[in-house]
């Protein structure tokens, strides 16, 4: 319970704690007797902020792992033990084996959550010091904040089908390995998984008009942008993308 405890936390009290940690009369300056500037230093920023990060989702990662443990059968260690085999090696050809599944959920949630992740970053740092904790998060509200609506939607659009790439590949090598097991599904949970589906499609339409805008606005060009910002009409300019896909330096701040 502990070790969840932080995932409870916002992400912004969180940042706070930490912070307090890292200041310069700080806990962590206090316990090592030194005087750094943690988080206004370009080579440890970015290392205290990804600390503050792992500390706070830790614990949901271990629940993930306690739950496929516990749904280990110990007779399978205890004939592994039977068999002479030693606690290292259950472990190595049996346990780990076994923690597949939580391990690919881990992975993917990890994966997706870097990706995401702003709140934390933003609240600690802003992206600094001279961008050496900036995040697509926090560069696409850099570039919100410059008035590059845009390019920062083409950002945003990029960063989603990257995601949704990535989950895809993870879900098909996860129904690949499934296959080896039971191929036949009853007909009745065929429908179920129909209807859950169709359900799911009719949530995600209602919800889609947000990301339709997004797409729209990282389509026009900056005349129609500054003229007609929400309508539907765009321009199909695709510089925004060419420009996001490059992976250009980030920009300057504009003082």
């Amino acid at each position: 319970m502990l070790l969840f405890a932080p995932c409870m936390l916002s992400p912004v009290v969180v940042a706070f704690i930490w912070q307090f940690i890292y200041m310069p009369d700080g806990m962590l300056n206090h316990l090592l007797g030194t005087d750094i500037t943690w988080l206004g230093n370009r080579k440890t920023a970015l290392f205290c902020v990804v600390i503050a990060h792992v500390w706070m989702w830790i614990g949901y990662s271990s629940t993930i792992y306690m739950s496929n443990l516990q749904s280990i059968s110990t007779d399978i260690l205890e004939a592994a033990a039977i068999d002479g085999r030693g606690r290292a090696e259950s472990f190595k050809s049996i346990t780990l084996p076994m923690l597949a599944p939580s391990t690919t959920i881990n992975v993917t949630l990890a994966f997706t959550q870097s990706l995401k992740v702003f709140d934390i970053v933003y609240a600690m740092t802003k992206g600094g010091p001279l961008n050496s904790t900036e995040t697509v998060g926090t560069y696409v509200v850099a570039n919100m904040n410059r008035g590059l609506h845009g390019y920062a939607s083409a950002q945003t659009v990029l960063l989603t089908i990257d995601d949704v790439l990535f989950r895809a590949s993870v879900n098909r090598s996860a129904e690949k390995k499934a296959r080896g097991g039971d191929l036949l599904m009853k007909t009745r949970k065929k429908q179920l998984l129909f209807l859950f589906e169709l359900l799911m499609a009719a949530a995600c339409i209602l919800m889609f008009y947000p990301v339709i805008m997004m797409v729209l606005v990282s389509l026009k060009d900056e005349a129609l942008l500054a003229g007609e910002p929400l309508s539907l009409r765009t321009s199909f300019a695709f510089e925004n993308y060419v420009t996001a896909a490059k992976g250009n330096e980030i920009l300057e701040s504009v003082a």
